[in-house]
Order: C-alpha cells, then structure tokens, then sequence
C-alpha cells in the first residue's frame, strides 16, 4: 500500500466503526421489542429477570443527538483524511526535482502563518519550528524542501474547492466535473453525465459543511439528519477520498514525481 492510499484506508476502517453504531442503534429498538413479547418471564431466575427490566426501563439514545455526534464524527474523519492526504502528497513531490512554482510558493506562505502562531501554537497539531525553518533554507539554499505542515493551515479545507486548488498548485488538476468518473459518486448522487454530476457534488458538500457548521454552533441541537443519512453522508465522503486518493497518485506518477 503506498503512502498515499493509507489514508482512505485508514477513513474506511474509522467509518466501519461509526457504522456500526448505527446498525447496533438500529437494531436495538426491534430487539427491545421482540425481547418484551417472546421472553417466558416464568422461566427465568431472578437475577435474570432484573438484567431484562432493567435493559428494557433504560430509554434509547435520542436520536438527534445521536445522529448529529456521528455526523460530526463522519465530517471530522473526512476533514482529518484531506489534511493527510495534502501532506503525503508533498512528501511523495520533495523527493523530485520538479516542482512547480506554484506549490514552492504555497509553501512560503502556508509556512509563514505556521510560523506566525510561534507563541500560540494551534492545538490540534504539534509543529517543529525550527524544523519549519530549516526546510525553508535560504535565498542561497538551490534544494527545495516543502513543510507537510502547511496543510493544517489551509482555510476552510472542507470547501473541496480550496483542496482542488492545492491538488492544483502540486501539479495534480482535478475539476468537479471529473468527478463522474466515480460510479459510486454517480450513483449516490442519482446523475449521469459529468456537468449534472460536478454541479450535484458540489451541492451535496455545500449541505454537508453547512449541516456540520449548524450542530457546531448550535450545541448539537440543530440538524434533520436522520440515521440513515448519516450512513449516507459516511458513504459519500468515503467516495470523495477514494477519488481524491486515486486521482492524485496516478497524476503524481504521470508527472513523474513518485
């Protein structure tokens, strides 16, 4: 497995997980019912009479409030995966000794707002500084080095359009559109031809971020999404990183870099 695919391994194995919370959340409600009408209560001993009231008095989960931690599990994995995925991807494009201009001067930037927050570093990833800056050299220095760092500082990176434009700058040209060449895309998304498609992705990750935007700054509090629809959106981001995870290593071999 190469470097890069780890990490829409890594997803799917994560997003395994949260769907099996929901099956189990699922389940339990058909079992509570069917443990309430087919037990022989006067077969049963005493201690296992109480464990079965006792499981069966205990209420089910809230659905919302449910539903709307695994959402924001799914959208917290996925984000997680795109940070991951930009960082193999400037790993894999150090070791060659063409890489554009564009990217070398994303990585300036991106570096220079990493070394901005010197004392008040982000808490959600630990930077080397010193590291930082050694691999930006000098204006003598001919080697270029990239910080796998600066993907943490790319804003709002669950806008696919500001991960594109990365992908872009390393060289790797991925368009909306091009993502109906995913027939698992096409068909969660129920279109056929590559404009429909790009225009209804491109809706359904609007809805997603705006849903995920809504529960952070409401307390958990305000989201439609049911059960099901968390399974959904976990299937659609996992196609999103297959795609992005495909698409990038294949242009990164064309173009020589791996």
């Amino acid at each position: 497995m190469s470097p890069i695919q780890i990490h829409s391994k890594t997803l799917a194995a994560f997003y395994d997980e949260l769907k099996l919370i929901i099956d189990n959340l699922e389940l339990s409600s058909r079992v509570r019912a069917i443990i309430n009408e087919t037990t022989r209560w006067e077969t049963l001993q005493h201690e296992q009479r109480n464990s079965i009231n006792e499981f069966l008095k205990i209420e089910a989960a809230p659905n919302r409030t449910v539903s709307n931690s695994l959402f924001m599990s799914s959208v917290s994995g996925f984000e997680n995966f795109l940070r991951n995925l930009l960082s193999s991807v400037l790993r894999e494009m150090e070791s060659s000794n063409n890489i554009p201009e564009a990217i070398r001067n994303r990585n300036l930037q991106l570096s220079g707002v990493a070394l901005s927050q010197l004392y008040s570093p982000p808490s959600h990833v630990k930077l080397d500084y010193q590291r930082i800056t050694q691999k930006l050299g000098t204006c003598y220095s001919k080697e270029v080095k990239l910080n796998e760092e600066i993907s943490f500082f790319i804003k709002s990176i669950l806008e696919l359009d500001n991960v594109l434009a990365f992908l872009k700058d390393c060289g790797i040209k991925i368009d909306w559109d091009d993502f109906s060449s995913s027939e698992d895309i096409k068909e969660f998304l129920g279109t056929t031809n590559p404009r429909e498609t790009g225009k209804a992705l491109k809706k359904q990750v609007k809805e997603y971020v705006e849903s995920r935007n809504r529960i952070a700054h409401t307390g958990l509090n305000s989201s439609d999404l049911a059960l099901n629809e968390v399974y959904g959106a976990i299937n659609f981001f996992l196609f999103i990183a297959q795609f992005l995870t495909s698409q990038s290593e294949t242009q990164l071999k064309s173009n020589g870099k791996t």
